[in-house]
């Protein structure tokens, strides 16, 4: 199994107007929207893969905005292979369980990127927590008496 790439087809983001809100909610969804067949062409040879559309949305509680992305992840991998998935797709709209995780965590990845750079833009928290460097107090204690 060989993912070749992860593309952006559509981006939208909104920031409401409103105050924000001292506790804000940031929930994340992704999903397989659909799986269709999609022919490489490598030098003179055509290799059969799978094309799969997602969605991307943040929702941001209580209603400071949204992010949705749209993408597709390029598969490329064997014609047995290939079949069963489409199989399952066309069955039950769900991805093989060991398609899934793969397919969806590279759709994850570049997503939380761009979600992380048009939160910036558009002035909303970040929809990933960012590592932060945080000063420990250190805990002083008395000197103990010595015992005679």
């Amino acid at each position: 199994m060989t993912i070749v790439g992860v593309h952006l087809t559509k981006m939208t983001a909104a920031r409401n107007v409103k105050s924000a809100a001292e506790k804000v909610g940031i929930n994340n969804n992704i999903s397989v929207k659909d799986v269709a067949s999609h022919d490489f062409s490598l030098g003179k040879s055509t290799q059969q893969g799978l094309k799969f559309s997602f969605t991307f949305n943040c929702t941001y509680t209580p209603d400071l905005g949204t992010i949705d992305l749209e993408g597709d992840v390029l598969f490329l991998g064997d014609e047995t292979e290939t079949a069963r998935v489409q199989k399952e797709w066309s069955d039950s709209k769900k991805l093989p369980a060991d398609f899934a995780e793969p397919i969806l965590n590279a759709a994850l990845m570049r997503c939380n990127i761009q979600a992380i750079k048009l939160s910036t833009d558009m002035g909303l928290p970040s929809p990933v927590p960012l590592p932060r460097i945080e000063k420990k107090v250190m805990k002083t204690e008395p000197p103990k008496a010595k015992a005679k």
